[in-house]
């Protein structure tokens, strides 16, 4: 039987490396993303892009390696052209901000790839029928 596939955006793997907030709602996100990485993941292929890697390589050196090193079994994604031209269609139609433009490739890539679930704390989209 195949698994569900999930794409993994940035924001999981922030909150799964940062270290413990002091602000209940965070920790608490950290929390729920620890263990669905220790108990959950496995009931799923695991899907990233290279936006997230991009994403994740920033800052903090340190950090940075933490973040990326979360990252080895996880299935990559390509950037195709596709994916561009779905994400400037999403990004002018959802009227994603210019701050988080970003969010409209992930959405893109997990669309034209058909992956079952967009895995996320960034909230900046709001999809409606």
């Amino acid at each position: 039987m195949l698994k569900p596939k999930v794409y993994i955006e940035t924001s999981v793997i922030s909150y799964l490396t940062a270290n413990p907030s002091r602000d209940l709602i965070v920790a608490s996100n950290q929390r729920i993303t620890q263990e669905w990485w220790k108990h959950s993941k496995k009931q799923f292929d695991c899907y990233i892009s290279q936006f997230v890697i991009s994403e994740l390589s920033q800052g903090d050196k340190s950090a940075s390696s933490k973040r990326t090193g979360m990252l080895h079994d996880l299935n990559l994604l390509e950037h195709t052209k596709e994916v561009e031209n779905l994400a400037v269609a999403f990004y002018k139609l959802l009227g994603i901000p210019e701050k988080s433009r970003i969010d409209a490739f992930h959405l893109a890539i997990t669309v034209y790839y058909k992956i079952d679930f967009l895995l996320s704390w960034n909230c900046n989209i709001l999809l409606t029928q």
